[in-house]
């Protein structure tokens, strides 16, 4: 934790949301409301300057106090106007929007509650910088309030509780603007010390977040929160089981569907999503998964299932299997007290309770691989559930990896060793093949 703290504190001061605030000053018109002055108290810009690229290089130099956020103001500010304007484009190109909206009697509840939530100065700012500079994150966020104002509905949270948790969505990732934006590509593959930026985004937001009145504790909380699961395989804290919020806990499963968005009128997406939560119910819980329904009710029809696709299926069945049995052989065999060998344990074991859940047995005597010759629908599901089996093995081996970077060093004996051998093992015969937004999304 004290590792990820430093990440966090440091993001506060970092150079990549400098450089966003200073191009968006060569964009739109930006001025120091109040001096602009390093931490040690040296005057770096007067008020009443307009602000733009000029002035990077020179702030570059400092740590800045009050942070810029508090510096700044633009007429092109994010406000609560605004937010409720991007409603009904966001409704319209969407299929899992529309088809939340019409299982709601009262339509306007959305516009209402967004409306309502509070906008801090140098809050509004900062979405501000998200909506102009980091617009796929400004709609990621906004959509997620949308989901989350949903599911908040479908738990009977009355108004207030509403707006509380819209606020935590629409904010969730402000922490992400103090991140390299390439690390969020799509085609970039993080290293162990980008990971470990990425799991401080949550701590960093809520580090901003604390300083402003205007947010509950329950805000907050939610901030931080929303990248844990109820089995502690989460990030930044660990957190698991009623230790995460009911607002952190929405978060997270909203975040299923908003990391989808774009897929949403595709009926087969919509199967992969149901496939998907079946995988799901452990980590995010039933009840809130219950809510997302809505999302992947349908009778699409299913493309025919080919040789290659059942041998991709075959495939990946045999070498999840084996990844599996590998590490059951491993803890029989030595069965320590390390904690990173428990811990990879109690996930191997949640993980082949959910493929129970799903109806998909890890037990390699199944019957399935008969029912997919003839349905294609089992062979939708069947590819669908082995794909997130994968992704979520490939979880375990990323919280691993997290939590103990040196492994191979760690434990009695060679435990430490031997469990390094099995992650790299896993790794190179298992190739998760998911798609998703972006990377923090994982």
């Amino acid at each position: 934790m004290s590792n990820i703290a430093e990440i966090a504190e440091s993001q506060l001061h970092d150079p990549f949301y400098l450089k966003s605030v200073t191009e968006l000053g060569d964009e739109h018109t930006l001025v120091t409301t109040r001096d602009v002055c390093s931490s040690s108290g040296i005057k770096l810009v007067s008020s009443g300057t307009r602000f733009d690229s000029s002035l990077y290089q020179k702030l570059l130099q400092h740590k800045l106090a009050p942070p810029l956020d508090q510096c700044l103001s633009t007429e092109s500010s994010v406000t609560s106007a605004s937010l409720v304007a991007e409603l009904p484009g966001l409704f319209a190109q969407d299929g899992w929007l529309q088809s939340m909206k019409s299982a709601i009697t009262d339509v306007g509840i959305f516009s209402e509650i967004l409306s309502k939530v509070p906008l801090h100065p140098s809050i509004a700012f900062k979405l501000t910088v998200m909506r102009e500079k980091r617009p796929e994150l400004f709609r990621h966020s906004l959509y997620l309030a949308l989901v989350c104002i949903y599911i908040g509905i479908r738990h009977r949270l009355d108004s207030n509780k509403l707006v509380h948790l819209a606020s935590a969505a629409l904010l969730h990732d402000i922490g992400i603007l103090h991140i390299d934006p390439a690390l969020l590509e799509h085609n970039h593959t993080l290293s162990d010390a980008e990971r470990r930026h990425l799991y401080a985004h949550p701590l960093t937001a809520w580090m901003i977040l604390k300083e402003c009145t205007d947010y509950s504790q329950e805000v907050l909380d939610a901030v931080l929160q929303h990248h844990e699961r109820l089995d502690g395989s989460g990030y930044p804290l660990g957190c698991e089981g009623d230790a995460i919020g009911l607002y952190g806990r929405i978060l997270a499963v909203a975040e299923i569907v908003a990391s989808r968005q774009g897929d949403a009128n595709s009926p087969l997406e919509r199967m992969r999503l149901e496939a998907i939560l079946k995988l799901n119910s452990r980590r995010y819980g039933r009840q809130l998964i219950g809510y997302l329904d809505v999302f992947y009710r349908n009778n699409a029809e299913i493309p025919p299932c080919t040789e290659a696709g059942k041998q991709v299926i075959r495939d990946q069945l045999d070498s999840t299997l084996s990844a599996i049995a590998g590490w059951e052989r491993l803890w029989d065999a030595q069965h320590p007290g390390s904690h990173a060998f428990e811990t990879i344990d109690k996930r191997i074991r949640n993980l082949k309770m959910e493929m129970l859940d799903a109806g998909l047995s890890p037990l390699g005597n199944i019957d399935s691989m008969k029912d997919i010759e003839e349905a294609p629908r089992a062979c939708f599901e069947m590819h669908i559930l082995l794909e997130e089996v994968v992704w979520q093995l490939h979880g375990v081996l990323d919280e691993i990896r997290r939590r103990w970077p040196d492994l191979g060093s760690e434990g009695p004996a060679s435990c430490g060793t031997q469990a390094q051998s099995w992650i790299i093992e896993t790794e190179k015969t298992i190739k998760p093949t998911r798609n998703v937004n972006s990377n923090h999304i994982a």
